[in-house]
């Protein structure tokens, strides 16, 4: 060999020996021993979620099933980062067949997939995982129902029925009262209607006996003549009040006939004319006597049973 294939040689053989110590140190200085390392301490046997199908507002339990080296610490996440699509709750670890069971609760409140950040749970990191969540009306797609009607309370028909018969059964006792108390009702108007006159008369008596000794005689006598023309209207056959008395002796003999009441009357009636037309005097006794004379008459008349009694007004 020439000088100058040995040189050539040597250089080559430099050039070799000079690489591969840069090799080696690219090797090791760009490798990731310690993620390696991490990744050989843990595995993540299982990861399921409870229940299984999930819906929008559930309650979910994520269950993640580590099985650890001694070194690996296993915690529950100090913080859990934010998502849209949910909300975390809180997380537990239990030691459950040497293995380390990792539970973290949470609640969708999206449908469809969604994306699980990284949770870190100590040296352990659960990455890659997605969540479905499930819609009640996905499934079962129904039309829109027509409006319903209003709810009725409890036994709303009964008690809308029960007052119903209730109600009818008093309109139909009040109609069989009415129709059996209809002879009495009209008995009782009718004597209501006919004992008016007579009430009334009692009325201006009652009046006249208590001004009997203040009021002039001739006053007196008309106010007592026409209470007594007014009430035998009632007895008689036409208006009486603008009769003579004359014209009642005619009408007296027909309403009363000729008996005691009837002269009583006239006689009342002549004595009235004396004194309203002749000036003459009537002492309270002759009033209060003929008040008295009218009560009975008038008493004797609505009561006939009751004749020869007197009134007490």
């Amino acid at each position: 060999m020439g000088r100058g294939n040995l040189a050539e040689a040597r250089r080559q053989r430099g050039g070799h020996t000079l690489m591969y110590p840069a090799v080696c140190f690219f090797f090791f200085a760009f490798s990731p021993p310690a993620f390696i390392s991490a990744q050989a301490r843990y595995t993540i046997e299982s990861v399921q979620f409870i229940p299984p199908a999930y819906y929008v507002g559930d309650r979910v339990e994520l269950r993640a099933r580590v099985r650890a080296s001694a070194d690996v610490t296993v915690a529950p996440p100090r913080s859990f980062p934010k998502i849209t699509w949910g909300e975390f709750h809180d997380a537990h670890v239990a030691l459950r067949d040497g293995l380390a069971e990792i539970q973290i609760f949470f609640t969708a409140y999206q449908m469809g997939a969604q994306s699980v950040p990284n949770l870190i749970c100590g040296d352990v990191v659960l990455q890659g995982l997605s969540v479905s969540v499930r819609s009640l009306t996905e499934e079962q797609p129904r039309e829109r129902e027509p409006p319903r009607g209003n709810l009725l309370l409890p036994s709303t028909r009964f008690i809308i029925a029960a007052g119903a018969g209730v109600l009818i059964a008093l309109v139909l006792a009040v109609f069989a009262g009415l129709l059996w108390l209809r002879p009495w009702l009209r008995h009782i108007i009718r004597s209501c209607r006919e004992r008016r006159p007579y009430r009334k008369l009692r009325k201006t008596l009652a009046a006249l006996r208590t001004q009997a000794g203040e009021t002039d005689s001739r006053r007196f006598y008309i106010f007592l003549l026409d209470a007594v023309k007014l009430y035998m209207n009632h007895y008689g056959e036409g208006d009486c009040t603008a009769f003579t008395t004359r014209e009642l002796e005619a009408y007296f003999a027909r309403s009363l006939g000729d008996t005691a009441d009837r002269n009583a009357l006239l006689e009342i009636f002549h004595f009235g004319d004396e004194v309203k037309f002749g000036g003459r005097h009537s002492p309270r006794d002759r009033r209060l006597a003929d008040i008295g004379c009218v009560a009975a008459i008038a008493s004797r008349l609505e009561h006939p049973v009751r004749e020869g009694r007197h009134a007490h007004l």
